[in-house]
């Protein structure tokens, strides 16, 4: 059966259905929208997941449709004598902008703000990409707020001049627990505390479905005077945590392409 075909039948699920087919295919649910959301959004997102597995996703989701009693979408009879309708085919996968202009959002979205709260993690050594990340997602506020989206960044250097009688990560812990969306940074180390907010968004994720999370680890060339075992042993052992949790991660080579790259993800999830 083509991927349309499966693309269409996905697209015939309901709610219930696309939760079992999450389920049965073990999907992270990380990197798929609440079960709040409209079914279309759930089944495009599921869909992602689903072709980065390639042919075996398919016969995976294929079975699993069967099982969950889903049937099938009628294909097209081609009439005698008639040319047959050529139907204009669904694009599951959203492209990737060439360059960098303001996020769309519906037009109904016009007169009313959201706030999008975005908790920004990562090591002392990439501050340079942190503080690029916050000002140009801050720099596109401008636009945003007249299209009904505003984006508020918190990063650890928020929080340096709050009195508390906490520790003072828990304070980031519990901003981590309040955020919509949680983006981590990683070079060649994880970071005690930043592995520690990981789990946190994690673990209010599953309770919640909420924040989303985005881990982003950067290829860049590492000086191997600098550089300290335990520092990279962290490193791949956290990648293989990720692993083991089903969790995507993206590369990025340079702070403009993880500007591109997190962009693109804030087009799927708010336009």
């Amino acid at each position: 059966m083509a991927q349309k075909n499966h693309y269409d039948w996905l697209l015939r699920c309901s709610g219930a259905h696309l939760t079992a087919i999450t389920a049965k295919l073990k999907l992270d649910d990380a990197f798929l929208p609440g079960q709040n959301e409209f079914p279309a959004t759930r089944a495009a997102e599921i869909w992602k997941l689903i072709e980065l597995r390639g042919a075996k996703g398919l016969a995976e989701l294929e079975k699993a449709l069967k099982e969950i009693g889903v049937p099938p979408p009628e294909r097209e009879k081609e009439r005698p004598g008639k040319p047959k309708a050529v139907r204009p085919r669904r694009a599951p996968a959203v492209q990737t902008a060439p360059s960098s202009p303001p996020l769309p959002l519906p037009q109904a979205n016009v007169g009313r703000v959201r706030t999008i709260k975005i908790f920004l993690a990562s090591s002392e050594e990439l501050r340079a990409d942190r503080d690029a990340f916050d000002l140009y997602f801050r720099q596109q506020n401008d636009q945003l707020r007249k299209q009904g989206l505003y984006l508020e960044i918190n990063r650890w250097e928020n929080f340096l001049d709050a009195m508390s009688e906490t520790r003072l990560q828990d304070e980031y812990n519990e901003a981590v627990r309040d955020c919509d969306i949680f983006v981590s940074l990683f070079f060649t180390k994880t970071g005690k505390y930043t592995e520690e907010e990981f789990d946190v968004a994690r673990s209010q994720f599953e309770k919640t479905h909420k924040p989303h999370i985005y881990t982003f680890f950067k290829n860049g060339e590492i000086k191997t005077g600098s550089a300290r075992e335990k520092d990279l042993k962290s490193l791949f052992a956290f990648k293989k945590k990720l692993a083991k949790l089903g969790h995507f991660y993206t590369e990025y080579d340079n702070v403009e392409q993880l500007k591109l790259k997190f962009r693109d993800q804030l087009d799927k999830l708010y336009s």
